[in-house]
């Protein structure tokens, strides 16, 4: 696995990918079965899998405490 923190990190994109965005704040089931989704998803398309999300959580962004 990759951790990208900014684009500039990403050189070159992918030809292709599969990408699922969310606020991954803990891998639990539901989460799982998802990326496991992605990964046998690109498995067809010979793409590359990805997985965005938030640091920090969305909600500390729009209502903060």
């Amino acid at each position: 696995m990759r951790v990208i923190r900014d684009l500039d990190e990403l050189r070159e994109p992918p030809a292709s990918s599969v990408v699922t965005v969310g606020n991954f704040d803990g891998v639990h089931l539901a989460h799982q079965k998802l990326l496991r989704g992605v990964v046998e998803r690109t498995r067809h398309l010979r793409a590359v899998p990805a997985a965005v999300t938030f640091e920090p959580h969305p909600t500390r962004v729009i209502a903060p405490e």
